[in-house]
């Protein structure tokens, strides 16, 4: 039954139909029309309350008004988190955007894939750009739902390389472009000294994901094809150790030196407290869980597609999902999920040589 429906479209859809419930869930749990009530006044004080100073909310970063617009409203709901006004959420916020890395690489790998041209996983930079706007919790599931439903299947992928590879071209700038402006942005937000400096960074870190992809589109450009080759610049899996090692290291640092278990840390506590701190708190806790949540059930339909197709047995698929399971553990979702998209590239590879081996014999 399974096989049969991901064999279309249509029942591919079906089958990920759950995504799109979970980005419906999470837009429903962000609770708009109370921000709007708490936020603008905040901005017409022109200042965040924060118990050793009020912090001057910045009026322009960016130059021009509505990318200003757009983005100072969400500064100021990320203050309870990176100014520590809520310590919880620091410790929380300081993990998912950094497991946001890995999210990130899989997103633009997969705009790489000459199979995916014109497809929605083809705007990878879109994506992580307008997530920053309205929740990665919420477009996230979208994202894996076309992805799953309209993006070619493993048979499609094994029987022809040009559509399973990836435009080399783009992989070696991903590593330093995402070094600088979504890691050390990040790290500006949670350790800069001064409060003012973490809000300075906040605003900065939104448009990185549009810095990253039109960066790199431009590096391609400029920087010689030799120059970069013979820099060893790194390649995907180069780029999936370092973002991968990156999570576990704060995963590990949030389980040792936080004073807060983890399921006070991602789950939201269900009360009546309607204040700025515990309100955001929430919102951010469920954008978490329900993008990570949506991440890990597209990493799960895109094995069982690969058992489907008869690259692994029934064996081979439960022994992947428990590394899997394992990666998630040891160090965080985001890990769990670049792990799932590795194991699928390699029995994408594995299998072609099959089939090809099979047709010359």
């Amino acid at each position: 039954m399974v096989k049969h429906l991901l064999s279309s479209r249509l029942g591919r859809g079906v089958l990920a139909l759950p995504l799109l419930y979970l980005s419906y869930f999470c837009n429903s749990k962000f609770d708009r029309g109370t921000l709007i009530t708490l936020i603008p006044p905040i901005l017409e004080k022109g200042v965040i309350p924060h118990p050793t100073h009020p912090v001057p909310i910045l009026d322009s970063v960016f130059g021009w008004k509505p990318l200003d617009d757009i983005f100072r409203p969400i500064s100021v709901m990320f203050a309870p988190s990176t100014m520590a006004i809520d310590p919880l959420a620091w410790w929380q916020m300081l993990f998912f955007l950094t497991d946001l890395g890995p999210v990130y690489v899989v997103w633009l790998l997969e705009s790489m894939r000459n199979g995916n041209a014109w497809t929605a996983a083809y705007a990878g930079t879109a994506w992580n750009f307008l997530s920053q706007i309205f929740g990665i919790g919420v477009l996230g599931p979208v994202y894996c739902w076309l992805h799953f439903t309209f993006c070619p299947g493993v048979e499609k992928l094994v029987r022809d390389e040009r559509m399973r590879g990836l435009k080399g071209e783009f992989v070696p700038f991903l590593l330093p472009l995402l070094m600088v402006m979504h890691y050390g942005w990040v790290g500006g937000m949670f350790f800069a000294g001064g409060l003012e400096g973490r809000h300075y960074w906040t605003w900065m870190w939104q448009v990185a994901p549009l810095g990253i992809g039109v960066g790199n589109v431009m590096l391609v450009k400029v920087v010689p094809g030799w120059w970069v080759r013979g820099g060893k610049m790194g390649g995907k899996g180069g780029l999936s150790l370092v973002v991968g090692g990156l999570s576990v290291g704060v995963w590990w640092y949030l389980i040792l030196r936080s004073e807060f278990s983890l399921w006070e840390i991602f789950v939201p506590r269900v009360g009546r407290e309607r204040g700025f701190v515990m309100i955001t708190r929430g919102i951010l806790q469920y954008d978490l869980l329900c993008s990570f949540g949506g991440l890990l059930v597209w990493s799960l339909g895109l094995m069982v597609d690969v058992w489907a197709a008869g690259a692994v047995g029934l064996g081979g698929l439960i022994r992947g999902v428990a590394v899997v399971a394992a990666a998630g553990v040891l160090g965080g979702p985001g890990v769990a999920v670049l792990s799932a998209w590795w194991w699928r590239e390699k029995r994408l590879e594995r299998f072609a040589e099959v089939l090809k081996k099979e047709r010359t014999a």
